[in-house]
């Protein structure tokens, strides 16, 4: 008994009948899925740092007030509906550069904030413990998207007492978060 083998022709066409089985079945729905998170967007830019310049030895607190051109100012831009955190962590105390020295300088920082778009100090807000929400523009129009600025002003006191000459640092930092 002689067996022919299967000829090519014919696996061909049954393969080509089973895709297009296949796809026939598969074509009948289409789906799109498409996802998009945008993250709203802040530019936070410092105008001037906050700065007690050269101190003398025992010359006692050394204070820049809200308004004074020393003290430090950051500049928030964001959308005029978003909410701002601010949280400003300062030392309590200035430390000497050298770390076998043991002296410090006492440091007692505060902020504010003006939310009218002017850089104008004296309509500034004070922070609470450090601690403010902000909606950047509390009279902005929901359905307009606007670009507004927030000032936020850092200021307060050294108390310099008897110690030794050298540099004295201490790292303040503003945390600003958003929604």
């Amino acid at each position: 008994m002689i067996k022919k083998p299967y000829s090519y022709s014919f696996c061909l066409c049954l393969y080509s009948f089973f895709v297009i089985l296949l796809f026939s079945f598969s074509s009948n729905a289409q789906f799109i899925n498409v996802q998009i998170e945008l993250e709203p967007e802040i530019e936070t830019v410092v105008l001037s740092k906050l700065n007690f310049g050269d101190i003398i030895i025992n010359s006692g607190e050394k204070q820049i007030n809200l308004g004074d051109p020393r003290m430090g100012v950051f500049s928030i831009t964001a959308i005029n509906s978003q909410i701002i955190r601010f949280n400003l962590e300062s030392p309590k105390t200035l430390k000497h550069l050298n770390p076998n020295v043991k002296a410090a300088i006492g440091i007692d920082l505060n902020a504010a904030y003006n939310n009218t778009g002017e850089n104008n100090p004296r309509n500034a807000t004070p922070f609470n413990d450090g601690n403010m929400y902000v909606q950047v523009n509390e009279n902005a129009h929901k359905d307009r998207f606007e670009w507004q600025t927030i000032y936020v002003y850092i200021y307060g006191f050294i108390d310099v007492g008897s110690v030794p000459i050298g540099i004295y640092e201490g790292q303040m930092r503003l945390i600003i978060d958003y929604e």
